[in-house]
């Protein structure tokens, strides 16, 4: 197995892991087409260390509601605020790096772990860009996990400690 291909299924299951243990979303049955007309909601993680890059999580904006409800144990008669939603998603994409790094490199590998971002709409592509921009890393993993709320997209940019811009 090619390196690029491990590093698509490590991102694969640990995105699982995170969003049915963190979330309760689980994987869809069967497959579902990526609606590229579907709004979008996405947050970025950066990281340095032994490693420099970070993570991109976009998920369908109609998830949040869900996402925050179950991460908050809310029932459907307090639904949560924006903020709440927003807050959950950057929790989200913050356990999905803390636990991708490990499996990636290793226990020992030390990292700084920077507060999550959300990012404004734009292509998935722009936001790659500007990650691999602003962190000096190039696209490393990418995957598309099919949950029974929607389709999932992330994307793992690495690059060496040496050539990490400067983070403000």
């Amino acid at each position: 197995m090619s390196n690029d291909l491990q590093l698509n299924a490590v991102l694969n299951n640990v995105a699982f892991e995170v969003f049915q243990e963190l979330a309760f979303i689980f994987p869809a049955e069967g497959e579902r087409d990526h609606d590229p007309a579907c709004e979008r909601t996405t947050s970025a993680v950066i990281f340095e260390g032994a490693h420099a890059g970070g993570i991109i999580l976009a998920l369908p904006t109609q998830m949040l509601c869900a996402l925050a409800s179950n991460m908050l144990g809310l029932d459907e008669t307090a639904p949560p605020t924006p903020e709440q939603q927003v807050d959950a998603l950057k929790e989200l994409a913050n356990v999905l790096c803390g636990n991708l790094l490990p499996a990636i490199y290793g226990p020992e590998a030390e990292y700084r772990v920077h507060s999550p971002l959300i990012l404004a709409s734009a292509p998935a592509d722009a936001h790659v860009g500007y990650l691999c921009r602003r962190t000096g890393a190039a696209q490393a993993a990418n995957a598309k996990i099919n949950l029974e709320l929607g389709m999932v997209e992330l994307t793992l940019c690495v690059g060496q400690p040496d050539r990490m811009a400067k983070v403000g």
